[in-house]
């Protein structure tokens, strides 16, 4: 039974290992290109995205981690206030970063986020 148990263990420790949701520790900062911005809160939450590791888990245009969902799109998908919520109290797998973040961080994220949208950004009057 020790075998067995030892067996299982090692097997599932090797499963992990090599698994393709593993978060990606290693994975390169994206660039202000593939942020979208190189300065304001959308740059600084880009910033912030590869700092606080979002990016272990989470993948934007093909890098990143494939542990969480693809958030290449995600402003499409969610509005502030949803993204705001789920940075804020995690869920399925990812823990919640409520009390991690500043609210100027959290604001930076949001902006970064809402920014990932497959339609090209209006212009704002007295553009």
């Amino acid at each position: 039974i020790v075998a067995l148990v030892i067996l299982t263990i090692s097997g599932l420790w090797a499963i992990g290992i090599v698994s393709p949701w593993s978060p990606r520790f290693h994975a390169e900062p994206l660039t202000a290109e593939m942020i979208g911005a190189d300065s304001g809160p959308i740059y600084r939450g880009g910033i912030d995205f590869n700092d606080k590791g979002c990016l272990y888990c989470h993948t934007i245009d093909g890098h990143g981690g494939l542990r969480g969902p693809d958030l290449t799109y995600i402003g499409d998908r969610l509005s502030s206030n949803e993204l705001t919520w789920r940075i804020m109290n995690g869920g399925l797998n990812m823990p919640g970063f409520g009390g991690t973040l500043t609210n100027q961080e959290l604001s930076d994220l949001v902006a970064f986020l809402k920014s990932r949208t497959r339609k090209p950004a209006q212009d704002l009057p007295g553009d």
